[in-house]
């Protein structure tokens, strides 16, 4: 007969008086919630900008701590983006109509049969 797997709601180990089992642990629930853009941003600013630390973030919005640092990674990695100059459409316009036939080129000829 199966012995039933008992897991306390709340237990404590002798090393860390303050350890949580899985239940406790929201981000390792896996809430499954996508997070917008702005969202990401706004986590992210605010422990760049004011210093809240990740691990008061990642409680706030059930986020699991790896979560949060690729995002950071990601960012980091992508802000070189935000100083590019943008491409000037019509400078773009003219390299493709390089050698494009103008219409006043153009001369009609009669068919011949």
């Amino acid at each position: 007969m199966p012995v039933p797997l008992h897991i306390p709601e709340f237990e404590f180990s002798s090393h860390c008086a303050n350890y949580l089992t899985w239940r406790e642990t929201p981000w390792l629930k896996g809430n499954g919630k996508h997070y917008s853009l702005d969202e990401k941003v706004s986590i992210l600013k605010r422990h760049l900008l004011e210093k809240v630390p990740v691990s008061d973030l990642c409680d706030q919005h059930g986020l699991h701590p790896t979560v949060f640092h690729r995002w950071m990674k990601e960012f980091f990695e992508k802000a070189a983006l935000a100083f590019e100059k943008p491409r000037d459409s019509g400078t773009q316009k003219r390299k493709e109509n390089k050698g494009a036939v103008k219409p006043e080129q153009i001369v009609e000829e009669p068919l011949q049969r």
